[in-house]
This record gives C-alpha cells, sequence and structure tokens, in this order.
C-alpha cells in the first residue's frame, strides 16, 4: 500500500469513491450524495485543481489503483 498526496488527473477516480463513500457513510461528511453527484465535470474539476495548502491524500494497492 502506497499512500501520497493525488494529482489532478486522478480527479476520476478521487470522485468515484467519494461518491461511493457518501452513499455508504453519509455521516461522515458534510455534504450528501445527492448534492455531489449532481456537480458537472467542470466543478469536479474545478474542486480537484489541489496545492500546498488544500489537496487529498489517497491509498493505492500494489497494481497503483487507488483504494
Amino acid at each position: 500500500m502506497n499512500v501520497r498526496r493525488l494529482f489532478s488527473t486522478e480527479c476520476e477516480a478521487y470522485w468515484d469513491i467519494r461518491l461511493q463513500s457518501l452513499q455508504e457513510s453519509p455521516e461522515a461528511y458534510g455534504s450528501t450524495y445527492e448534492e455531489e453527484s449532481a456537480f458537472t465535470a467542470e466543478v469536479r474539476a474545478q474542486r480537484c485543481q489541489w496545492s500546498d495548502d488544500h489537496f487529498v491524500v489517497g491509498a493505492f494497492n500494489e497494481s497503483e489503483r487507488l483504494v
């Protein structure tokens, strides 16, 4: 398992996992699946423009797949 900051190119995989998590554990978030699943591709891409003080960390398996 490798843990590191996500790149903006991994945005789609991040959103897939985030939406799944919003459905499975809604109490862990300040948002809802209904709100975030309605985001356009442009909004999702904009939210993936991470910086040094605003970023997301992900865990990757041996196949380098975000899990």
